[in-house]
């Protein structure tokens, strides 16, 4: 069976979308950068245009315009997921709860911070890691020595103490903190 058959799978787009399920044209947002002209929309779903335009064709979702952009389904954003984060993230090679909360930090901060945040919770744990930004063979082998447990919440820790270094967390941690805790409450191992 596919992952994107599963219950686990359409809990976690059911989280995404609670959480993402609006357009958004924040300037304080640095997504905001890439919208395609002044007051455009810059993220849909939690998608930004950005990744929108560069990821589009590779999950099948045509044209890659900014009409078809403001028209993302869920199963357009179930098919980001998939293609974007948990595919390319290697996720079919980690254990579900951790693979997850990799997919939730890289769809809020992109994948190499999502690698550097796992590789900064290995280390936590006592398990040396090199901050390579990136899910490879090597950080998969550390992560195989790591309670799940230990290593889910090592995780959140240091995706926590990520987002309190940001200069928006002011302006973002309510929400941030309660996407946060209600991932861990339905995910964790």
């Amino acid at each position: 069976m596919l992952i994107t058959q599963t219950s686990i799978w359409q809990n976690y787009v059911s989280h995404v979308l609670g959480f993402e399920g609006k357009t958004s044209k924040d300037p304080r947002d640095s997504a905001s950068k890439y919208a395609p002209f002044v007051g455009a929309y810059h993220t849909n779903k939690g998608i930004t245009y950005f990744t929108f335009k560069n990821f589009a064709a590779k999950c099948n979702i045509l044209p890659v315009t900014y009409e078809r952009f403001l028209k993302l389904t869920d199963q357009d954003v179930s098919s980001f997921l998939y293609n974007i984060y948990y595919k390319d993230m290697k996720g079919r090679f980690i254990k579900d709860p951790i693979a997850f909360s990799l997919m939730e930090i890289a769809y809020g901060s992109g994948q190499a911070t999502a690698a550097r945040t796992l590789q900064k919770a290995l280390n936590a744990i006592g398990i040396r890691a090199r901050y390579t930004g990136r899910i490879d063979e090597e950080t998969i082998n550390l992560m195989r020595r790591a309670g799940i447990k230990t290593l889910f919440n090592a995780l959140w820790q240091a995706r926590t103490d990520y987002l309190k270094t940001l200069s928006v967390w002011e302006i973002y941690k309510n929400g941030w903190t309660n996407r946060i805790n209600n991932f861990i409450s339905k995910f964790q191992p």
